[in-house]
């Protein structure tokens, strides 16, 4: 049974109706990492599995963004985004320290009346880019919280911290007292700014609007989207598989059926270049 999060009415709705019960007829508990999830969960659980593991691959990856920034960073100079990724970063149980000494100080000795503008010259929050500060801040605020000796007489690493992060992550995403989604959420941020910083994010390919969908009612069409072949045999692989005799194909993102092979769009895109000139 398939539900979707309706916004206006703050529910999960199946066929138009609240989501109440599963196909089973119990009572349903949606997973709440994110209110695009629909997965239905077990009672006494928080999280999908689904979003478990996004979250897990997200953890993974990031040590190997974070040994890739170095040589990008060479490349790029010291003054690019990719420097700074590859730089130090605050170690966050010294820095979470400073900020509670300078908060307890303002609140001892600064009047109430200029309270509010001493608060706001308090340390700056880590950075959220940064992939040590956002999985060593993570990984040493549930350390404390679950009493383990985290990083005890030792540095803090990108690849200490996720690999902390991914032993514990099942505990981390069933327990209500953690707030799992917002850890997802930074983690999964975290990643997305360092793989466009280092240019390892995936780009879609566009091409010329779609020329069916181009016509003097309706305007200029959206821009066709590469997508490219691929074939396996593995029954559970998600990604798209073309026909074996087209190979790549130019698709229209409104309407699926409007598909062309790399050899027509060329065709195609020659011809109306010569009815343009």
């Amino acid at each position: 049974m398939k539900c979707r999060y309706d916004r206006d009415t703050g529910t999960y709705l199946a066929d138009g109706e609240p989501c109440r019960t599963d196909e089973y007829g119990d009572p349903t508990h949606h997973c709440t990492a994110t209110k695009r999830c629909t997965e239905h969960i077990g009672t006494n659980e928080q999280t999908c599995a689904r979003c478990i593991g996004r979250t897990r691959t997200t953890i993974r990856r990031l040590p190997n963004l974070a040994a890739f920034a170095v040589p990008v960073a060479n490349t790029t100079g010291i003054n690019s985004a990719a420097s700074v990724i590859a730089g130090p970063a605050a170690n966050y149980a010294v820095f979470s320290a400073r900020r509670a000494i300078d908060r307890a100080w303002i609140i001892d000795h600064i009047p109430a009346a200029l309270m509010e503008r001493a608060m706001r010259n308090l340390l700056e929050d880590d950075d959220p880019h940064h992939p040590l500060s956002v999985v060593g801040r993570w990984a040493h605020m549930i350390a404390a919280s679950y009493g383990h000796d985290f990083a005890l007489n030792q540095p803090t690493t990108v690849t200490g911290a996720a690999d902390y992060l991914d032993r514990n992550l099942h505990r981390i995403a069933q327990d209500p007292d953690q707030d799992f989604a917002l850890m997802a959420r930074e983690l999964r941020k975290c990643r997305q700014h360092m793989e466009s910083v280092l240019a390892t994010a995936t780009r879609k390919e566009r091409g010329a609007p779609c020329p069916e969908c181009t016509t003097e009612e309706t305007g200029v069409g959206a821009r066709l989207v590469r997508h490219y072949g691929h074939w396996c045999d593995d029954d559970t692989c998600q990604r798209i598989h073309h026909r074996d005799d087209s190979g790549d194909l130019w698709v229209c993102p409104r309407n699926k059926e409007h598909t062309w092979t790399p050899e027509a769009y060329d065709k195609w895109i020659e011809e109306r270049k010569e009815r343009i000139a």
